[in-house]
């Protein structure tokens, strides 16, 4: 069971001029500036993001957010898991006296609405307490005590999905087990809750 989604997001106050293309290739994924990398817009918010490989770092006023473009290849390469934490401690200190003000891993599941899972048909069969009104998202949260795992499901019309989000209030040191430690974390959720 793959996710779906792996991301991070810092949210702080980010000055997003000094994530240029040369920058990034330099500083984050040191490429040489011959290499090229690409560059995302999008014009509806009118964002930017940049990917190498499987990485795409997408920086904005508020927070910072570095993703996983594709879980399998990030699952089945040692070498872009290793980037992917290399890349989160290089802008911890390349940004030393920016204000980062959390810490949040997401991981995202996906599953069809007829999935036999007791996950999905718990979910599926929440109690609503108002008769004109259907239950479209569900939200559970445990304290641990150094981060709050937040479970975010969102039913759709054929399928729920599952946001499991690790929030941490202070910066941490990343190791090469921090997001496998968290998605097995998220797993046994998930394991949990079918009874297994």
């Amino acid at each position: 069971m793959l996710p779906l989604q792996i991301s991070v997001i810092l949210p702080g106050n980010w000055n997003t001029k000094i994530f240029t293309p040369f920058w990034i290739k330099e500083r984050l994924f040191e490429i040489s500036t011959h290499e090229e990398i690409q560059v995302i817009l999008d014009f509806t918010e009118l964002d930017w993001a940049f990917q190498h490989q499987n990485i795409i770092i997408a920086p904005h006023n508020n927070f910072l957010e570095i993703k996983v473009q594709s879980p399998e290849l990030f699952f089945s390469n040692e070498a872009y898991r290793e980037s992917f934490v290399k890349i989160l401690n290089k802008i911890l200190i390349s940004l030393p006296q920016t204000p980062i003000k959390a810490l949040g891993l997401n991981i995202i599941y996906s599953f069809m609405k007829e999935d036999q899972s007791t996950f999905v048909s718990v979910l599926s069969k929440t109690p609503n307490f108002l008769r004109e009104f259907e239950t479209t998202m569900v939200r559970k949260s445990y304290q641990k005590p150094d981060y709050t795992i937040n479970v975010i499901s969102e039913l759709l019309i054929d399928s729920v999905t599952v946001n499991f989000n690790f929030h941490y209030p202070k910066l941490i040191k990343f190791d090469d087990s921090f997001i496998s430690n968290h998605i097995n974390e998220a797993k046994h959720i998930l394991k949990l809750e079918n009874g297994q």
